[in-house]
């Protein structure tokens, strides 16, 4: 072999911010997987039908459900489950809730979670369910135990669960 000539060392594919997917079930089961930078906001307009959007900043998006011309505004939903990745980098989830049971499951890394009530007034009930998963998770809440709006489950990682800081 010539002393000039050096083989080069094994290459890897890279990862990539992995493709966010949402469907919506007939029975009104909302899905939201690889949510990496994800914002899910119900809103219920005066004399509307309530409406799920789902928003990414940074990820490309498939939508899928009954309604294939959909693409990211929600009719029809009954319950939400939102699933982080497994990307050590941690994932950011902001969910805006009013009245949807919904489920939010950080997985890997250093997840930052954010549950937030979209109505002006707190519902009391345990709307959301809250488990970072692995990692050191940030949670933020506007409601947090008994009677409150967010359940948070133990989970593997030393998570640090906050309430929203009130200005004024």
């Amino acid at each position: 072999m010539n002393s000039f000539v050096e083989p080069l060392e094994g290459r890897r594919l890279m990862s990539a911010t992995p493709t966010l997917q949402v469907s919506l079930a007939p029975n009104g089961l909302l899905t939201i997987d690889n949510a990496q930078n994800v914002t899910v906001h119900e809103f219920v307009p005066a004399n509307s039908p309530a409406q799920v959007v789902v928003t990414s900043a940074t990820q490309t998006v498939i939508y899928s459900g009954d309604d294939v011309t959909n693409h990211g505004t929600f009719y029809g939903v009954t319950q939400i489950i939102i699933h982080g990745t497994k990307d050590r980098a941690g994932d950011v989830i902001t969910l805006y809730d009013a009245d949807i049971q919904a489920s939010i499951f950080g997985e890997a890394g250093p997840d930052t979670i954010t549950v937030l009530s979209s109505l002006d007034v707190e519902p009391n009930t345990a709307l959301v369910t809250v488990d970072g998963g692995k990692g050191d998770d940030t949670i933020v809440a506007d409601q947090i135990a008994d009677g409150g709006f967010t359940v948070v489950v133990a989970s593997k990682g030393t998570d640090s669960i906050e309430p929203v800081p009130v200005f004024g």
